[in-house]
């Protein structure tokens, strides 16, 4: 038997801090060498500034209830890489991907990719191997240089479109937008859920390519009962036929995403029975998910800039009549200013701390320069811990900020193990 050679994911998580390097170019010639594995599966690739792993994950659940071997491809993952890469709902192991990983970094020699692009790489390799009918790709950050953008699309889904990743992407909307939109191809069909001036974009674009374009609030429309803690039922309206759903997701804004994972899979030719039962089954950790914690609850949520964090706050106004103990760790790479404004409702009880795998954490004590009450803590494990000793039994303490830290207190929450890798991506 062949024994695990863990220093191939260790060489793949050491490419991390050669950072992002946009293009197609070297992630086309490390599928060529590789005998082009995305020739074997059809491809769904959903791009969005929030909300594209839950619509992605969603859309999977939709085609695997309806009985498609479906891989799932989403980044980051909370504690375990093989959270990348699933096929009807499960993780893969990891000693596949390692024999994959093997094959990559002898046919990539002189080629130098990234970490991103090894993985969707791999992802493709494995999902070939796996004889995957469909694989739901979620694109890691744009679209138009993003290595997921390599795939031939049947679907093109952009969930909506705001300010992050804006040192790449650009500093408006109209050129985010512009970027995202370079997943769509000409005469495939595409969805999104984009309003204003990014829409205004991304219709454009679907005019001169000729993409049979679906606008959530336009060609199809959607209604949503929120059932607090519960989740949701979500009905959409359009030409494929009205269906409604019952998820276990928690949020108005995840309605959105829902409704656009529901019509994604109706415009693919699944089945309303299906449809239905997919989303109810389907599960996305560590956004507005609650866990009983020492007598009170712990709510894990990955929101990490400004259009997530506001969408937090008006979830939360809707679920509790009062603010929970905030702990709270952001990115230096993100807009620091903006999520803090985003969440000045929570400031009056605040715990700034980091998470300890990600060196592109903020220092705890640099996020309280911008506020005025605020409890520092290094380690984030003492900082929910300092927020359940400052809180009544049966409030709420809420992580977020950053998804590295929720992953971090998640797995001390759950009293499971991360792995001890060092996460810029």
């Amino acid at each position: 038997m062949k024994r695990p050679d863990r220093s191939l994911v260790s060489w793949l998580f050491e490419r991390q801090r050669f950072g992002i390097k946009p293009g197609l170019e070297r992630i086309g010639e490390v599928l060529n060498r590789l005998g082009r594995p995305q020739d074997a599966f059809a491809v769904v690739l959903v791009t969005g500034t929030n909300g594209k792993g839950s619509t992605a994950s969603a859309l999977a659940a939709c085609l695997a209830a309806a009985g498609l071997r479906v891989g799932l491809f989403t980044s980051p993952h909370l504690c375990r890489v093989m959270e990348r890469f699933q096929v009807c709902g499960h993780e893969l192991a990891l000693s596949e991907l390692e024999d994959v990983l093997d094959h990559i970094k002898r046919v990539s020699a002189g080629l130098d990719p990234t970490f991103f692009e090894i993985v969707t790489a791999a992802c493709c390799a494995l999902f070939a191997r796996e004889r995957v009918e469909i694989g739901v790709f979620e694109v890691g950050m744009g679209g138009r240089y993003d290595a997921t953008n390599v795939l031939d699309p049947s679907l093109s889904v952009v969930t909506n479109v705001g300010f992050d990743h804006t040192e790449v992407l650009g500093d408006t909307l109209e050129a985010i937008a512009h970027d995202k939109a370079g997943i769509m191809r000409p005469g495939v069909p595409a969805l999104t859920a984009a309003t204003g001036v990014a829409l205004r974009v991304i219709e454009d674009r679907a005019t001169v390519q000729d993409v049979p374009l679906v606008v959530l609030g336009k060609e199809a429309s959607y209604r949503a009962e929120l059932l607090g803690w519960k989740g949701q039922s979500v009905t959409t309206y359009g030409e494929y036929g009205d269906i409604t759903a019952v998820s276990p997701l928690v949020g108005g804004h995840q309605s959105r995403n829902l409704a656009l994972a529901m019509l994604s899979a109706q415009s693919l030719g699944i089945a309303s029975e299906a449809v239905e039962i997919g989303i109810r089954e389907h599960r996305w950790p560590a956004r507005l998910e609650r866990v009983p914690y020492r007598d009170r609850w712990v709510v894990l949520d990955g929101a990490h800039n400004p259009s997530a964090a506001a969408a937090l706050v008006a979830a939360w106004g809707v679920l509790e009549e009062h603010p929970p103990t905030l702990v709270l760790g952001l990115a230096k790479d993100k807009d620091i200013l903006g999520v803090l404004d985003a969440f000045s409702s929570f400031m009056p009880r605040v715990i700034a701390t980091r998470a300890k795998t990600s060196p592109r954490s903020l220092e705890p004590a640099l996020i309280a320069t911008y506020l005025e009450t605020v409890h520092v803590e290094e380690d984030p494990r003492e900082a929910l811990e300092v927020a359940i000793r400052t809180s009544e039994r049966g409030e709420h303490v809420l992580v977020t900020g950053s998804l590295f830290l929720v992953a971090e207190l998640r797995a001390y929450v759950l009293n499971q193990r991360c792995e001890e890798l060092e996460r810029w991506q």
